[in-house]
């Protein structure tokens, strides 16, 4: 299984022949989906470049068409919220891990940890998640994948925005994956026959993973075989990202179809006012009973000599030149305008307006800055709990291939990975600074007050697995045994010596 990053370009994505999708998705269903695809190129568009809209007819001068990319920065926004502190990969073991003591029990858990660690990080796993999220965010969806290269003696985590595969589920279960198609081209040609697309498939039978790809023309005609291979996986080793969407939703929802048309009125009128100020940012010059011949060879430059006749008509009169003053002045309405319209742009997706203007004077505290950025924190959660799901199962993939492919294990992990019970922990981190002082007091004082336990408070503040806390407060139960076996006798002998003395 090779590397699909490899031609990883947003074009690549964009010249795939419809033929080829349609083979794999026909009816209806294909014929939407073609539809559908088209519409993302359009949102990508969108995105690289601004809403457009149909500028003002003006004879004067050509209209200008600016175009603020609102969305754009609002996506990218969110997409680093969510992201830029990458989540938190826990693997955990509970206490079902019969006939092993809790010393071994820790010591594979490690194990498991480092393997799981230290496939992410060869991945740069951290540095495509936001990447990853813009095109879920852009394009309404996004797959991902897990490769298992023997040849390599690697592991390879791919994310697909959108236009790069084409999923199918089971008829009566939307959320399980039967078919993953990915496509991209990795040669353009002026001929279909010059062309080169890439295609690998992943499709379930007989209870098992079966992987094949090869390259084929613009046509559909296949050119090279790269075969086929029967995994050991008993499912499809990657999956599909849904963005927002209904229940049963496959296709998701693209947060450029819900700016656009905001963005589209706000470039409008932004591009308005300024054809409005380039117009009368200049002083008008004027003639009057001047010579036709003369006024033609004006021109309005500095140090400029203008030499002046009396229209031969002008009876009595003199040739004058004038000036019209510009009158600039920013409509208040406008801008009234332009900045609701920006609001409701930054309310579309729970944004908050965090410019020096909207902050002055309120003191930015962990608590206040939580406050300000909750409505994007709730709607970031609710994204979240799908990746959340995506991430616990890429990383049971990555474990299970472990097991199946143990040499390319050993790229990451020197020892065997042991075959035990565990439970994965996948933690969202804002970036966003906690007031911890206060809060571990008063974490402290419930503690002390009997309305916490100890062992929450461990696993709060010293993140700890629910094995290792249980782990230190027997220890501290045994010390403080120690410590009562050791201080009365001692007290006892004291007590006895001053009897005898007396």
């Amino acid at each position: 299984m090779d590397n699909i990053d490899k031609y990883y370009n947003f074009s690549a994505y964009t010249r795939i022949p419809t033929s080829m999708i349609s083979e794999e998705v026909a009816g209806i269903y294909g014929n939407a989906l073609l539809k559908e695809l088209n519409e993302i190129i359009r949102y990508y568009d969108i995105y690289e470049n601004g809403a457009p809209f149909i500028p003002d007819t003006n004879e004067d001068i050509a209209p200008i068409q600016y175009r603020s990319k609102i969305a754009q920065k609002l996506i990218n926004k969110e997409a680093r919220f969510m992201f830029a502190t990458a989540p938190d990969v826990l693997i955990d073991t509970p206490v079902i891990n019969i006939g092993l003591d809790v010393d071994e029990v820790s010591r594979q858990q490690s194990i498991l940890q480092t393997y799981v660690d230290n496939v992410l990080k060869a991945n740069k796993f951290s540095r495509k998640l936001i990447p990853a999220a813009k095109d879920c965010f852009i394009g309404k969806r996004i797959a991902w994948v897990v490769n298992f290269s023997e040849d390599a003696n690697k592991i390879v985590i791919s994310f697909i925005p959108s236009l790069g595969f084409v999923a199918t589920y089971a008829d009566d279960d939307s959320e399980t994956l039967e078919k993953l198609i990915i496509f991209y081209c990795i040669q353009d040609g002026k001929t279909k026959e010059e062309q080169r697309i890439y295609r690998k498939r992943y499709y379930m039978e007989n209870g098992r993973c079966v992987i094949d790809e090869g390259i084929f023309d613009g046509g559909g005609d296949l050119v090279e075989d790269y075969g086929t291979i029967r995994t050991p996986f008993e499912y499809i080793p990657g999956g599909v990202i849904i963005n927002d969407g209904l229940t049963g939703d496959i296709s998701g929802v693209s947060e450029i179809a819900e700016l656009m048309e905001s963005e589209s009125w706000y470039n409008k009128m932004e591009s308005s006012d300024m054809d409005s100020e380039r117009k009368s940012m200049n002083s008008i010059f004027y003639t009057v009973d001047a010579d036709p011949d003369t006024t033609a060879k004006i021109k309005n430059r500095p140090g400029a000599y203008w030499d002046l006749a009396t229209d031969d008509n002008a009876e009595n009169k003199t040739a004058t030149v004038g000036l019209l003053e510009p009158n600039m002045s920013y409509s208040t309405p406008l801008a009234n305008t332009l900045n609701r319209i920006r609001a409701e742009l930054y309310e579309q997706v729970d944004m908050p307006d965090t410019s020096s203007s909207a902050l002055q004077g309120i003191v930015t505290s962990g608590k206040t800055l939580k406050a300000i950025y909750w409505s994007l924190m709730v709607r970031c959660d609710e994204k979240f709990a799908s990746w959340r799901v995506a991430f616990e199962h890429m990383i049971k993939t990555i474990i299970d291939g472990g097991k199946f492919y143990p040499v390319i294990a050993s790229t990451y992990v020197k020892e065997n990975l042991p075959n035990i019970e565990y439970k994965i922990i996948i933690e969202n981190n804002y970036p966003i600074q906690d007031d911890q002082t206060e809060e571990k007091e008063m974490d402290l004082a419930e503690v002390q007050q009997g309305t916490m336990s100890k062992k929450a408070y461990m696993q709060k503040w010293r993140k700890l697995s629910d094995d290792e806390a249980e782990k230190e407060l027997q220890q501290m139960a045994i010390e403080r045994q120690y410590e009562d076996t050791a201080y009365f006798p001692i007290s006892s002998v004291l007590k006895q010596q001053e009897k005898e003395e007396i």
